[in-house]
């Protein structure tokens, strides 16, 4: 699993460089070795969160991409402001991580570690007082129709939560009705009709009740 490499595997198992070869295509016919291969290899992918679903959407995506997006229309570039979100656009149907946002409100919205204890684990994005809200810029919903969004959350007292197009006062898509609950949970609700386009993506807390938020997707 090191580097895909039957013969070098078995140099590190100990056998002879002379005899690796032939040895290692032998054993990847074994079916118990084929299984144990193939199970591993899918562990690995759910770990890192990688479907053939993603790897198509992503190099439709590159494909299709229009470098005319990063371009005046009198042929000069855009001017390009650094934010934690970065450049480029998101699929509606991705994981959207809302701590890399292009804007929040100030004050009321603010990002932390997902676990303090392991720096790796990742961030959240934390709504603590009413209105409070987070954008996050160039969500791709060209490729679909979506029906519903699906947003992962804790929010100890309740809450709720406006999902809104395009900037904090623009037309809300959905509506997110919190029951309490102190540890993750994931929720889903139906979307009113999104035109096909790349949209800014706008959450807004609608109660005084602080919502942590994970990711939130459109399916």
């Amino acid at each position: 699993m090191i580097d895909k490499n039957a013969r070098n595997a078995d140099i590190r198992a100990g056998f002879s460089e002379r005899s690796a070869h032939e040895l290692g295509s032998r054993m990847l016919k074994k079916v118990e070795i084929a299984a144990e291969i193939a199970r591993r290899e899918a562990e690995i992918a759910q770990k890192c969160d990688v479907s053939v679903e993603k790897i198509m959407r992503e190099y439709a995506r590159i494909a299709f991409f229009d470098p005319g997006d990063f371009f005046n229309d009198d042929g000069t570039i855009r001017n390009v402001t650094p934010t934690f979100r970065g450049v480029g656009l998101t699929h509606a149907g991705d994981e959207i991580h809302l701590d890399r946002y292009s804007l929040k409100s100030e004050p009321g919205a603010a990002i932390a570690l997902l676990d303090t204890t392991d720096t790796f684990a990742g961030w959240k994005t934390l709504l603590q007082s009413p209105q409070a809200w987070v954008q996050y810029n160039s969500v791709d919903f060209r490729a679909e129709r979506f029906k519903s969004v699906r947003v992962k959350t804790i929010a100890p007292r309740g809450g709720a939560l406006e999902i809104r197009l395009d900037s904090p006062e623009g037309a809300v898509i959905a509506q997110v009705n919190l029951p309490a609950h102190d540890a993750w949970q994931e929720w889903e609700v139906k979307t009113k009709k999104v035109k096909p386009a790349v949209h800014n993506l706008v959450v807004v807390a609608t109660q005084g009740n602080p919502v942590e938020l994970d990711w939130i997707k459109f399916e």
